[in-house]
């Protein structure tokens, strides 16, 4: 497992609260909402890709679902909506901005 997975699965519940955060966010566009309500239904969802009980590769999906989703919230939303609704600490968000979006955070 590579670093950027294991900096995602560290953060997942963070994510997942921005995810929902955003989705509920009258700022954010329509469209951009629609894709994370269907990225948060397929993580509750218990029918996945690769089903969960397969050890280790049953939970890749998930992973590399919210890592693509976060990459794409990262590059597309704009930094002050970014800082108000991450849920973590500022140091963890910038570090997954560095590492998703480059230095051009």
């Amino acid at each position: 497992m590579n670093l950027r997975s294991k900096a995602i699965l560290l953060v997942l519940p963070q994510c997942l609260a921005l995810f929902g955060r955003l989705a509920l966010d009258r700022r954010i566009p329509l469209r951009r909402r629609c894709l994370l309500w269907g990225a948060c239904a397929y993580l509750a969802s218990p029918i996945d890709l690769i089903p969960d009980f397969i050890p280790v590769v049953g939970y890749l999906d998930d992973a590399a679902l919210v890592a693509v989703v976060l990459a794409w919230i990262l590059r597309k939303t704009p930094g002050p909506i970014l800082d108000e609704l991450w849920p973590g600490d500022q140091e963890t968000l910038q570090m997954l901005r560095s590492k998703f979006v480059g230095s051009s955070a």
